[in-house]
């Protein structure tokens, strides 16, 4: 891609895609943290419940995981 878009109005191009793929990316990252941010507010107690049982499966000799 950077070939095609070497130099002159190309590069410009280039350089304005980059900046839109960057600005997108951000866009969907702060999405993703609130949205976690947001389940993770409402349903704290059956995620916690759930990671501890997912984390003990394979863990059983940690103390957490010790009944």
């Amino acid at each position: 891609m950077a070939e095609a878009f070497g130099h002159g109005a190309g590069k410009s191009a280039l350089e304005k895609v980059k900046h839109f793929d960057k600005l997108s990316d951000e866009i969907i990252q702060k999405n993703m943290s609130q949205n976690y941010l947001n389940a993770s507010d409402k349903y704290t107690p059956a995620f916690e419940e759930q990671t501890h049982g997912i984390l003990c499966k394979g863990n059983k000799n940690l103390p957490k995981c010790a009944k």
